[in-house]
């Protein structure tokens, strides 16, 4: 049988179907490994059927028209003059207990449709398990998404145990010694294994084409050259289809299978990194041509041809474009002014959104807003990178180091400082922005236990308060000077720094600083034994 490397769920899943249905559709990108889980299904269930399993390869195929011949060509069918194919097959399949397998219908899904809908009608006992990128729409038809193999963890290290047990790193080490009987996954090569197949996507067809190279390179070696996977995984097998003989091939053979709209699409989604949701997707792609419904219909192409993965998370659809297909979409877009305005209209999106999930986090919809910014973390970054990148924008940058403060004190506060380290470094000019990054990453300092750092970034921001009087920046400043008091132990300073933030935060009604300085004006008041102060009104002295 076929190596499936953690794929017996799916197989499972695609035997059960048969019970209900006479027609199983397995859909998925390209190289996912469609091909190998219909190969196993049909050497599992050959004894199942009195006619046995037959396979029938339609990748060459460059027409619908020729489907038919094709079948009964491989039925082992002689062409007979005065009757079609499809009526010798109709006729040939009927009452007969058989599975037909259809290989890569995507690029003939007219003639496979028309073929498959009238054997079904023919035959009660034949059972059809086709591979396309797109289902074929056929009534009955029930549709089981391939998708990659799983790939180790990011957030941990994993022993060499873990990670062979990983199907994506199974499947690389399985093809490496096949290639070379020296290959070993050692502890030196873990965190190299685990990067490789991770940017690899855990697409089968590229593992295969990687371990090609690990006859000839290490692991270390293949990962450093990676980022021309097109050009350095171009080794396949030459006995394969045409589009499976390199990754580039593969990508070209999906792409050209889309309609203009949707490759139009497939371009101005390489300005997303990780999964965005629909509203991204319509704020950063949804500009002439592919406006409303339009791009609405292309996003459905692309999630119906296999080349966006939707993913439920948290109730909320997202759609995956594997970093392969991305990196394929930057290549024919770059430079271009459409890719321009894609990602100009990419930072903006989320230089906004995060500073409107700032203004608004302290309110309904908190737990959602950080569950957001986790999902959203590889959009943001991507943006934030831009920003730095545009040196008329680096006030920007700061903004959005700064509106994310409420994600870095959630477990990312080196993630955080580094950030606002590089924001403050890009930008030196005194601005309310830089104010903001300073007491920000003052409180990063602060929470990590650094209070002289923290104290110095305070006195810096006090600076700019001097010369731009925000109001703002100044009683959000002196929340912060009064929480590094606090932890210093200097109760009574950090009492009158929290006094004057919340008479500040009360006259701006801002709902963020009051729950941050409210909280700890009364721990201060509690400290100094003014207990009844505590349930006093702010800036009142209690009786």
């Amino acid at each position: 049988m076929t190596d499936l490397f953690g794929r017996e769920r799916d197989l499972a899943a695609a035997r059960d179907l048969f019970s209900s249905s006479r027609l199983v559709t397995l859909t998925g990108p390209g190289g996912v490994g469609k091909t190998s889980l219909s190969a196993a299904m049909s050497t599992t269930l050959d004894r199942a059927f009195t006619e046995g399993t037959w396979f029938v390869e339609l990748g060459a195929q460059r027409s619908s028209d020729t489907v038919a011949e094709t079948v009964a060509k491989d039925l082992g069918l002689n062409a007979l003059p005065a009757m079609d194919a499809e009526e010798q097959l109709r006729r040939h399949v009927a009452g007969r207990s058989m599975l037909l397998v259809l290989d890569n219908c995507e690029h003939v899904l007219p003639g496979c449709r028309r073929l498959v809908s009238s054997l079904l009608t023919a035959s009660s006992e034949l059972r059809v398990l086709t591979t396309s990128r797109e289902p074929l729409r056929v009534r009955g038809e029930r549709v089981i998404t391939v998708r990659p193999l799983a790939v180790p963890p990011k957030d941990r290290e994993v022993s060499v145990g873990e990670l062979r047990a990983c199907p994506a790193v199974a499947m690389l080490e399985a093809r490496a010694k096949a290639v070379n009987d020296q290959f070993e996954i050692t502890e030196r090569e873990t965190a190299a294994v685990a990067e490789l197949v991770a940017r690899l996507d855990g697409m089968p067809l590229a593992i295969e084409l990687a371990a090609a190279r690990l006859r000839s390179l290490s692991v270390h070696e293949l990962l450093d050259r990676i980022n021309d996977r097109f050009e350095l995984l171009n080794r396949g097998d030459p006995t394969a289809t045409p589009h499976h003989h390199s990754l580039d091939a593969l990508v070209r053979w999906s792409y050209d299978l889309c309609s203009p709209d949707e490759q139009l699409l497939w371009a101005r989604l390489g300005a997303f990194s990780g999964s965005p949701d629909l509203a991204g997707i319509q704020a950063v792609c949804g500009f002439e041509p592919l406006e409303g419904t339009k791009l609405l219909d292309a996003l459905d192409g692309l999630v119906s041809k296999s080349i966006l993965l939707p993913e439920l998370t948290r109730g909320e659809m997202r759609y995956r474009l594997l970093e392969t297909l991305r990196e394929f979409a930057l290549e024919r877009a770059r430079e271009s002014e459409d890719h321009t305005r894609s990602r100009n209209a990419h930072v903006e999106y989320y230089r906004a959104w995060a500073a409107q999930t700032a203004r608004s986090f302290f309110g309904p919809g908190q737990v959602d807003s950080l569950q957001r910014l986790e999902s959203d973390f590889a959009n943001l970054e991507l943006a934030f990178n831009g920003l730095l990148q545009d040196p008329g924008r680096s006030r920007d940058a700061l903004e959005l180091a700064s509106s994310l403060r409420f994600y870095w004190i959630t477990g990312h506060l080196r993630q955080g400082r580094r950030w606002l380290e590089r924001a403050l470094a890009a930008d030196t000019t005194e601005s309310v922005e830089r104010g903001n990054a300073l007491w920000a990453l003052a409180s990063v300092a602060a929470l990590h236990g650094e209070l002289p750092s923290a104290q110095d970034l305070l006195r810096k921001a006090d600076e700019i308060v001097r010369s731009v009087e925000d109001p703002r920046l100044a009683t959000h400043l002196a929340t912060w000077t009064g929480q590094t008091a606090l932890t210093s132990g200097d109760l009574e300073p950090a009492r009158e720094a929290f006094e004057v933030a919340y008479k500040g935060h009360t006259d701006l009604s801002d709902a963020e600083g009051l729950m941050m300085t409210l909280f700890m004006l009364g721990f201060v008041r509690s400290a100094l034994g003014d207990h009844q102060g505590v349930s006093a009104p702010a800036g009142k002295p209690s009786a």
